[in-house]
């Protein structure tokens, strides 16, 4: 019985691993490779095999002396198969290949990229073809700087090309055959969507609609053994339909699907497997450039929680933004997208917020549409070959300046303003980012030289006392600061109000207890908000609380001159608490010994007749030591 419940659970599991499709388009799907699919991958390293997403019965298999590579995060964070030239794997042949015997009419979808300019020795993605001289086949084909279809009908050397490349830009290409005698051959990218290459295959062409595919061979990165034809690149994503897919809904779902995938652009409506519509290209038409994203889409596979346009990752002086949600995405349909206004990469004093008067900004506006409420992002954004009035490097200069109202001067309502958290390189470290459906942001290029904005987050830190959790932070300029409110997830993702703390513009260092948050993990930021309504989250920080751990903490720290300290104690049981008081040179002053028990203790500390300093306490129960300082005023 118990092999019978283990022999359905794996149907089970086979069964909803394989129901997924691209973009959803399951009908006809006969091949679907995927590099990223670890599961169908013999290594992470030199590829042996590579299996069939949709049908995990079939594979394709590398010569052992030439195999193939996976590259790690080639294609927007993704892996890619590298050819090299001299590697080329093997499918299943005859009734197992994807196109039937004779068939006339397919569509094969591929995320590629060539490695090498364009020149007149041919290159062979994939191909379905008959190992005979008859020339029955299909191809995705790379020849003199352009690619297409090669049914290899003589004398068809230059048959099915249409499309130019650019050497090592990734594309998403479609080949899509009609079986109709005359122009039946359609080439669509992402820059043809909107007018795909039509070929003609009429007879006076050599190349009439009674060619057929044959079954004899189905091959990645060759045409034949020893590599004839070699294809030299990568290959992230392959997807064969034996029928037609022409423009329309499912186009238009597998090309959103890879193009949110790996962060390539299209110029049309961006849709969910489900048809919903995540960017309206025609009401975005302004913000349509670079556009990527990230997203969870269960019915195409999609789990994309770190992206970057194609079109700005690696370039200098792009301005290039890094999307990574801190915690995975686990709402289905749920998706993020950004695309820019192509503004300026340089300063200007245009469209700034009396907030920020004085302040530069890059004239550049990016849009947001957020479905489904995706929480918090990180936003890497580089400042390379940018030139800027602030100096990088010093987050006190910069700021990401977010209008939820969607109002590119940024003044029809109060904005929310992100220091970044720091830099890494010339690459500006935003985290903990709402940004709102529809809303828009820009980047600060000199904070520090105008108006006060809101205050720079010097720190801000979160830690377990017990159940309870203890906040501090300490800011910088705050002038202008109101109130610091402070917020509480249990997700990391959907925040709420716990507490305010009322600024005073003298005072830097601030702290906020969090009473009986009770065992597990705890996210915190604090949201500051000036005196004229403008506001700015501080990063997020999480603490872990244990069911019984031991903690101690100093209630009044610093202790006041004629006070003594307050020790609270949280025990894992009860027994013997030392508690010993050091100076910071390293002397012993006192040592005293108190009986706790299970749970929160509370202990007076003599402190009053010492001398201002700064002390160290050590406390030891049951054998587990915890040292804390303690501040004498």
């Amino acid at each position: 019985m118990k092999k019978f419940y283990l022999l359905l659970l794996m149907v089970l599991f086979v069964s909803v691993g394989f129901s997924q499709a691209p973009g959803g388009v399951a009908t006809n799907l006969t091949l679907w490779l995927k590099a990223d699919a670890a599961s169908t991958l013999s290594s992470t390293d030199s590829l042996n095999s590579w299996t069939y997403a949709n049908d995990g019965t079939k594979s394709f298999v590398s010569v052992p002396t030439n195999r193939p590579i996976v590259k790690a995060a080639s294609l927007n964070f993704l892996p890619s198969v590298l050819f090299t030239g001299s590697q080329e794997m093997d499918g299943p042949n005859l009734a197992l290949a994807p196109l039937p015997l004779g068939a006339q009419a397919y569509s094969i979808f591929a995320v590629w990229q060539s490695n090498v300019a364009a020149n007149t020795n041919p290159q062979r993605v994939w191909s379905q073809r008959t190992s005979t001289s008859n020339g029955d086949g299909a191809a995705l084909w790379i020849y003199n700087g352009q690619y297409g279809d090669q049914p290899e009908i003589g004398p068809a050397f230059t048959y099915g090309l249409g499309l130019p490349y650019t050497q090592s830009v990734p594309y998403i290409s479609e080949v899509n055959l009609h079986a109709v005698n005359t122009n039946d051959l359609e080439l669509v990218d992402q820059t043809s969507l909107s007018s795909p290459v039509i070929l003609s295959t009429d007879p006076a062409n050599n190349a009439t609609a009674n060619r057929k595919v044959s079954t004899d061979i189905n091959r990645l990165g060759s045409r034949n053994i020893p590599t004839e034809e070699p294809f030299i690149g990568n290959l992230a994503e392959l997807i064969v339909y034996s029928t037609p897919v022409d423009a329309g809904a499912a186009r238009n779902r597998i090309f959103s699907y890879l193009s949110l995938k790996y962060g390539i652009p299209i110029q049309t409506n961006v849709v969910s497997s489900a048809g919903t519509t995540l960017w309206d290209a025609t009401a975005n038409s302004t913000y349509t450039h670079s556009l990527f994203g990230i997203g969870l889409d269960n019915g195409s596979g999609l789990a994309n929680n770190q992206s970057n346009s194609s079109a700005t990752a690696g370039v200098s002086a792009a301005g290039n933004i890094v999307l990574t949600a801190p915690t995975p995405l686990s709402t289905d349909q749920s998706f993020l997208l950004i695309g820019n206004d192509n503004g300026s990469l340089t300063e200007t004093t245009s469209n700034l917020p009396p907030a920020a008067s004085g302040s530069s900004r890059l004239g550049r506006n990016w849009k947001v549409q957020n479905i489904n409420n995706v929480g918090p992002v990180n936003l890497d954004v580089d400042l390379t070959g940018l030139i800027v009035s602030g100096s990088i490097g010093t987050p006190s200069d910069f700021r990401l300046m977010v209008s939820n109202a969607g109002d590119p001067t940024y003044a029809t309502a109060s904005n929310f303003y992100y220091s970044p958290a720091g830099f890494t390189g010339n690459v500006a470290n935003f985290t903990g980012v709402t940004l709102a459906d529809g809303s828009l942001f820009t980047v600060i290029t000199n904070a520090s030289a105008g108006t006060p904005l809101p205050v720079i987050w010097q720190s801000v830190n979160a830690r377990a006392d017990g159940n309870n959790v203890d906040l501090s932070w300490v800011v910088g300029v705050n002038a202008q600061a109101r109130v610091y409110e402070v917020e509480h997830s249990i997700d990391g993702v959907t925040f709420t109000p716990i507490g305010n703390v009322s600024n005073d513009p003298n005072v830097k260092s601030y702290q906020f207890e969090h009473v009986n948050a009770g065992p597990g993990k705890h996210f915190y930021r604090i949201h500051e908000v000036d005196l004229d309504g403008e506001a700015i989250y501080s990063q997020i920080v999480s603490v872990n609380i244990g069911t019984g751990d031991f903690s101690v903490a100093v209630l009044n720290n610093p202790a006041s001159a004629n006070t003594d300290a307050q020790l609270r104690i949280n025990a894992v049981s009860g027994g013997k608490a030392v508690i010993e008081l050091w100076t910071s040179g390293g002397s012993r002053i006192s040592v005293t010994e108190q009986a706790v028990g299970a749970g929160v203790n509370t202990l007076p500390i003599p402190l009053s007749r010492l001398a201002s300093d700064t002390y160290v306490m050590k406390v030891t129960v049951n054998g587990t030591t915890h040292t804390t300082q303690v501040v004498k005023l």
